[in-house]
Order: C-alpha cells, then structure tokens, then sequence
C-alpha cells in the first residue's frame, strides 16, 4: 500500500509547509483505511496515491479542468491518486483539505463500485 507520509513530503522544502501536508497525509491514510471496508477483498489490489500534480494528458471522459483525484491503471494494477497542489489550492483551511480529499476518495471508490459518490461515506 501507497498510503504513507512519505508520498506527501515531495514539496517545496518549507518546513511550516511539510508539517502541514503530513498532517494532511494523515487524512489520506484515514480516507484509504475506510475506503478499504468499501472495497472489500474483490477490490483489495487498489494502492492509494498523492502525486504534486495531473499529468498534461487527462482521459478523453476528463473534463479539462484540474482534477483533485482520479483512478488510474489497469484491471489488475489500479491506484487512487489525489493530486496534492490543485487540492491545496483549492482549499482554504486543513479542515478543507481533509474534506476534499474524503471527497475525492469517496468519488474514485464510487466509480470502482458503480455506485453514486453520495452513498459512499468515509
């Protein structure tokens, strides 16, 4: 599993800043511990991710503005990513950043599961 502080310590070396995200880091183990109970073992291979940003090429379904997240790989090699910088740009405080990244993990676990992302509660 993906789903470590390391992944989030990628930024611009302000240590005011690092504290922050591992904070945040936290909220994205805690979002990926409580998507697992709704991916159970049928979707157990899914890692959780951060990367800085999307890639320049987003999917032809994508819309083209920046995505916070998305679900990326193969059937058999599948990972949620959420996208570090648009989601702190986006947010205003760590209590918002921590919503939206429930949100976003809540979004991707609903695609994998073919379900409404407001029946999914993490």
């Amino acid at each position: 599993d993906r789903c470590t502080v390391a992944d989030a310590n990628r930024g611009n070396g302000s240590s005011r800043l690092m504290n922050t995200w591992k904070n945040r880091a936290g909220a994205k183990a805690r979002a990926a511990e409580r998507a697992r109970l709704w991916l159970g073992s049928r979707h157990g291979d899914i890692s959780f991710a951060v990367e800085e940003v999307p890639p320049d090429d987003p999917a032809a379904w994508e819309i083209r503005a920046t995505s916070l997240g998305r679900l990326v790989g193969t059937r058999s090699e599948r990972r949620i990513v959420i996208y570090r910088r648009p989601v702190e740009a986006r947010a205003g405080s760590q209590s918002e950043v921590a919503a939206l990244i429930r949100d976003v993990v809540a979004e991707q676990v609903a695609l994998v599961l073919g379900v409404p992302p407001d029946e999914i509660s993490l």
